[in-house]
């Protein structure tokens, strides 16, 4: 079986397994239905037990802010192919047990059933089920990095044959504080000097490839696994260079980090905190 089999058969999620996400941090991202990952890795893997299962590692309540407390299911996920088990694949998945609605606490009966789901479906993520939609292809098109290692405008994804890319969503714009800008030298004291011959207009030195970035950034990432940009609040995606050369969305947040004194930045937004200070 080559490296890209299993995945390439998890990634598409069907659009009437795609529910929009109203209100809270996720508001306007995609949640895939539940039952779909269990009919997906049914029809790849075949019946729960036989073709793939998964073990309970712990089950644990933990006291949150505000007085609510979530509940966490720790699992190991299996699946079969062939006469071959897999190693064991972790997940872990949460909800709440106690959560504050209108001011007022709330107990939830079904805080376990919720968090195993939610495992399930962190553990399959690792084979690349609902992969497109964790890669933002329902979210924004793919962005690209120049040959020059500098990060341009983003351009359209070459998206598989038969599927059409979503057309691009305006990000609302948040704020950040501004960039340190370099300090001036005080002008000189007016003096009385001969003229000073013309001189010619230095020439410019040809534009640099952009250093590595500092690897000893830390990016913030949030407790779903994403990082965020600290300016539109959209999760960072990755990059794939023309030339070949890729960068995780960690990397891409350490790279922002890097130019902009700490500030973690999707494309677009770097983008514009470029031109905004001539970088």
């Amino acid at each position: 079986m080559e490296d890209m089999t299993l995945y390439d058969k998890l990634r598409e999620v069907p659009e009437d397994a795609k529910k929009p996400i109203k209100g809270g941090k996720l508001n306007g991202f995609t949640d895939i239905n539940p039952m779909w990952r269990i009919e997906k890795l049914t029809e790849v893997f075949g019946p729960c037990g036989f073709g793939w299962f998964y073990e309970i590692k712990d089950q644990r309540l933990q006291e949150g802010a505000n007085g609510e407390v979530k509940a966490f299911v720790d699992i190991n996920l299996y699946v079969k192919e062939g006469n071959e088990v897999s190693m064991p694949i972790p997940g872990i998945g949460g909800s709440s047990f106690i959560a504050i609605e209108k001011g007022k606490p709330v107990t939830s009966d079904e805080c376990f059933k919720m968090a195993l789901t939610d495992a399930i479906g962190v553990a399959a993520k690792a084979l690349g089920l609902g992969a497109d939609v964790y890669r933002g292809f329902d979210k924004s098109k793919y962005n690209y990095m120049g040959e020059d290692d500098q990060m341009p405008q983003p351009q359209g994804y070459s998206y598989p044959q038969g599927r059409q890319a979503p057309p691009q969503q305006q990000r609302p714009q948040g704020q950040l504080p501004p960039l340190p800008q370099p300090q001036q030298a005080p002008p000189p004291p007016p003096q009385q000097a001969p003229p000073a011959p013309p001189q010619q207009a230095p020439q410019q030195a040809p534009r640099q490839p952009m250093p590595p970035p500092d690897v000893t950034c830390e990016p913030k990432e949030a407790p779903d696994g994403y990082y965020y940009c600290d300016n539109c609040r959209q999760i960072i995606s990755g990059w794939r260079g023309t030339n070949g050369r890729s960068l995780s969305p960690k990397e891409v947040a350490i790279r922002s980090m890097t130019d902009f004194g700490g500030a973690q930045l999707c494309l677009n937004c770097y983008q514009q905190f470029k031109n905004t200070n001539g970088r």
